[in-house]
């Protein structure tokens, strides 16, 4: 692990239930990552109401089409899927994946994160790796060649039943489009919102932006092609393609 890496089975948050929130989920569990996704109102929620629209060329992802065919239990790595609408494309593709073994339970819908701030550095938790004798040589090399880790992000959320929580994690992925409102932490990177995502000054360590609302054919491709290589990123392994490794290419 370095300082701009992140190992399975690192704790991520994923704000947006798009198409590309939920490839993005899909794609970090399938990497062993431990997930929640967060959704403000109902998965694949403009899909859905796009009854007559019609979907990209390029709908799917080998990765989606493995987690659909599991979850139908029909066996093998793939399925046979020509949504002829939006609306059948979130009913038939997106809302199969959110079913599968690999997202159950871990998407929370009708759930609004409000704010994002740094956590407190937990000194107990270091003492307790130290008396494990876990952890602790790891963190000392880090700090002497790079620095300290950056924080923990605190994802301030309010439920479907209004009641506010707060959860900790190591790394937040912002899948609500270029054009969101900026939550923090820290001040907004310049050209942010509203440009192409990682526009102008870099985002704070292990925050990433992904994608656009629209799931028009090439934003849709763009968003999965930006998937493979963030996680490529953070798993420090370049060559990294969790849909070649399927048979699939993006």
């Amino acid at each position: 692990m370095t300082l701009d890496t992140l190992d399975p089975p690192g704790r991520i948050a994923i704000l947006g239930g798009g198409p590309i929130g939920i490839e993005a989920a899909l794609y970090a569990r399938y990497l062993g990552y431990s997930v929640v996704l967060f959704e403000r109102d109902q998965l694949a929620a403009r899909l859905l109401t796009e009854s007559e629209g019609v979907p990209p060329a390029i709908c799917t992802s080998p990765l989606g089409l493995a987690a659909v065919a599991a979850q139908r239990g029909l066996g093998g790595t793939t399925v046979e899927l020509e949504p002829e609408s939006c609306e059948a494309w979130a009913r038939d593709y997106f809302l199969r994946i959110a079913e599968s073994d690999l997202l159950s339970g871990r998407i929370r819908t009708a759930t609004t994160v409000e704010r994002l701030e740094w956590a407190p550095e937990d000194e107990d938790s270091e003492d307790s790796e130290d008396a494990d004798g876990g952890g602790s040589d790891e963190a000392e090399e880090l700090a002497e060649d790079d620095g300290p880790l950056p924080p923990d992000y605190l994802v301030h959320f309010v439920d479907s039943e209004g009641t506010a929580g707060v959860e900790r994690f190591e790394a937040v992925i912002d899948a609500r489009g270029s054009e969101a409102a900026w939550i923090g932490p820290g001040d907004e990177p310049a050209g942010e919102p509203g440009g192409e995502p990682g526009a102008g000054e870099p985002l704070p360590a292990y925050l990433y932006r992904l994608g656009s609302r629209a799931a028009a054919g090439a934003d849709y491709h763009a968003g999965l092609v930006q998937i493979r290589e963030l996680f490529a990123g953070l798993w420090g392994r370049p060559g990294l393609d969790v849909y070649a490794n399927l048979g699939g290419e993006i």
